[in-house]
């Protein structure tokens, strides 16, 4: 049996700890035995990874990378005097701190390999690590990352990789603008999604019921710049000038202030406090998209359209924006559209009003089914 140890930053809600989630729940557990070390607790997937060990938290690594609004008493002033630390040393204290985290969880137990499942912190941790076989997977469009990132050279972090997940050929291309001479070792590898939990859990009753005699939108993500969400008012109020009958649902936690900030502003300047209801984080997703007509993406970029799959699985048409991954994943007009941002308040009424049209994608959605199969075969390959 091999034994795997697998890197995330945070429990908290998302597409790259759904992700994992989905992996977990279909992963060959007579073959692999997983560890999971999350550098910091607390949040929604706390106790949802299955056929795993969570392995204890480490409180000088959790205090260098935690947000301090987050932290309490002693957890938070051994925040601040850590954070103080790497200001004063550059990452040096960091790295040390990493380092020795990192040298204690490989005396414990012997890993194959060694995973970091998200880009940036985790990432730098894995590199403070010596194993034979680590591995990276990387969730974002690469380009976007690396520009909020600070335009920070990682070439000498990933080279020293075994393998390099990226999850859809966008991202790979993408992270190979930067990284050409990591092309042998780099990998587009989709999501694996888990069908039957998420179709299970639609049968939970949801804590927001959908008003059936409108048309219910339903949009997915923290509310944060990425996202767009903001745009959604603006959206909502051409609807609104086109006589559209609808409501339009808002799931997920709030990101940064500023754009949640902007949000509140253009729900107010537009005036749609009626039909755009924020409904906030909750741990199951399935039941909204179930409940919605229509799921739409606002996003600037996405590396494997988490929503936008789960949809499909849902059988619950889409419209999301034209960022670099979307034709991977939407048949354009049969499962879905992509479209400019300022479009899709054209295509939510073109699907509104043409009944056969929405119907049609509707019929083609029910025949789709997900194969996790391909997928795995390709990711068990890594472990060796």
């Amino acid at each position: 049996m091999k034994k795997l140890l697998f890197v995330v930053p945070y429990l908290t809600t998302g597409g790259t700890n759904r992700s994992l989630q989905c992996l977990l729940n279909k992963i060959d557990t007579s073959l692999y035995d997983v560890d999971v070390f999350a550098m910091a607790h607390g949040g929604v997937y706390t106790n949802s990874f299955p056929n795993c060990r969570m392995l204890p938290a480490n409180p000088l690594v959790e205090s260098i990378i935690s947000h301090l609004e987050h932290r309490r008493g002693l957890a938070k002033l051994l925040s601040v005097v850590s954070k103080l630390l790497c200001k004063i040393t550059g990452y040096n204290f960091q790295a040390w701190t990493f380092r020795k985290a990192g040298k204690s969880l490989l005396r414990k137990t012997h890993y194959d390999a060694v995973i970091t499942y998200s880009e940036s912190v985790p990432t730098g941790f894995i590199h403070e690590i010596k194993h034979p076989n680590k591995i990276a997977w990387i969730h974002c469009d690469y380009a976007s990352y690396h520009e909020l990132n600070g335009k920070k050279d990682e070439r000498h972090i990933y080279s020293e990789m075994k393998s390099i997940v990226c999850v859809s050929e966008y991202t790979r291309e993408s992270f190979l603008s930067f990284y050409p001479e990591l092309k042998d070792d780099t990998y587009a590898i989709s999501n694996i999604l888990d069908s039957d939990m998420m179709k299970q859990k639609t049968k939970e009753r949801p804590d927001v019921e959908f008003d059936q005699h409108v048309f219910n939108i339903l949009s997915i993500g923290r509310i944060d710049p990425v996202k767009q969400l903001s745009q959604i008012p603006r959206i909502a109020a051409e609807l609104m000038q086109k006589g559209m009958k609808f409501c339009w649902y808002i799931v997920g936690p709030k990101g940064t202030n500023e754009e949640y900030n902007r949000l509140m502003e253009n729900q107010a300047s537009f005036q749609t406090e009626s039909c755009v209801k924020l409904i906030g984080e909750k741990t199951n997703p399935y039941c909204y998209i179930q409940q919605a007509d229509l799921v739409v993406n606002t996003s600037k970029s996405e590396a494997c359209p988490y929503v936008v799959n789960e949809a499909k699985i849902l059988h619950t048409p889409v419209i999301c924006t034209n960022f670099g991954s979307a034709k991977e994943f939407i048949e354009q007009g049969k499962n879905g559209y992509y479209v400019p941002i300022d479009k899709i308040a054209g295509k939510i009424v073109e699907l509104m009003t043409d009944n056969a049209k929405y119907n049609a994608m509707k019929s083609e959605l029910e025949s789709f089914k997900y194969n996790n199969n391909v997928l795995f075969d390709k990711i068990y390959k890594l472990f060796y």
